[in-house]
């Protein structure tokens, strides 16, 4: 069962068959843009949020 999105309605989310808003759409986009990706040594994907930049080794 397909559900339509009235608040997506003629916008190019509608017609590809998402049911997610334009505003949703554009605030995930946003956060997203924010992440810092980085790559392994083994290849694997992970976020990097800098926060082991701002520690110090004498904690």
């Amino acid at each position: 069962i397909r559900r339509e999105n009235k608040a997506a309605a003629g916008s190019a989310s509608s017609s590809s068959g998402s049911n997610v808003s334009a505003d949703v759409q554009q605030l995930l986009m946003t956060a997203l843009s924010k992440l810092h990706l980085k790559q392994n040594e083994q290849g694997e994907w992970y976020v990097d949020s800098g926060a082991a930049a701002h520690v110090t080794g004498d904690a």
